[in-house]
């Protein structure tokens, strides 16, 4: 799994305010299908919550529709109990 800006497509510092850098962080693990589902969930949500423009891009065994599925999931079967 990786998770990276698009620097690749962007000038280097497109979109950036003063004082702020285009950082990039990459994640490498052994694990199966469905926990790298959750982790890239949980990756991006994560980042959802900080305020900053990112990209989170999946490695080429990961299908995206999975990843979606298991996002749609998650909603199904955890929910905040009063």
């Amino acid at each position: 799994m990786a998770l990276t800006t698009n620097s690749q497509t962007e000038p280097p510092n497109a979109g950036i305010l003063c004082g702020m850098t285009k950082r990039r962080l990459k994640i490498e693990m052994t694990c199966e299908p469905d926990k790298y589902d959750a982790i890239a969930n949980l990756i991006w949500h994560v980042m959802n919550t900080q305020g900053v423009e990112y990209d989170v891009f999946q490695d080429r065994q990961a299908n995206a529709g999975d990843l979606n599925k298991h996002w749609d999931a998650l909603g199904q079967t955890n929910r905040w109990r009063g």
